[in-house]
């Protein structure tokens, strides 16, 4: 694991298209440790904010659950990229994520480019974070 994953991170940036979700207004990431923990805290617009603590490896498969459901990731390298691929079934139908997630600027900011599909259609964001500590 890249030793500046182990920093926090804040929202700079955030785009996206598709439905039905969109960008937060706020967001923060904090992995760490050789697995990577993420802390992550979601703040919409009408300061709707839901908190999430979740683990992936960079080399193979983890469980996690979120809102009570069970998502299967995969963590793999792409280049100098960590890349996780996601799949979760709600009500019998499987959501698809792929994440990319890059360090630019001697790992000042974290990229996540994520590419989602659900039974309601293909949606693509762009987050940038910049780093907190």
């Amino acid at each position: 694991m890249t030793p500046a994953l182990a920093l926090g991170f804040v929202l700079l940036l955030a785009s996206g298209t598709g439905a039905p979700a969109k960008p937060p207004a706020s967001k923060t990431k904090q992995p760490a440790a050789a697995w990577i923990a993420v802390h992550e805290v979601i703040v919409r617009d009408d300061d709707d904010t839901t908190s999430l603590d979740y683990r992936y490896r960079t080399d193979g498969e983890s469980v996690n659950k979120v809102a009570g459901q069970e998502v299967r990731t995969k963590g793999s390298r792409e280049g100098a990229a960590l890349k996780f691929e996601s799949v979760a079934k709600i009500l019998m139908l499987d959501v698809k994520q792929v994440e990319r997630w890059s360090l630019a600027d001697s790992a000042a900011t974290l990229t996540m480019e994520r590419d989602s599909r659900t039974p309601l259609g293909q949606q693509q964001q762009r987050l940038v974070f910049r780093r907190t500590h």
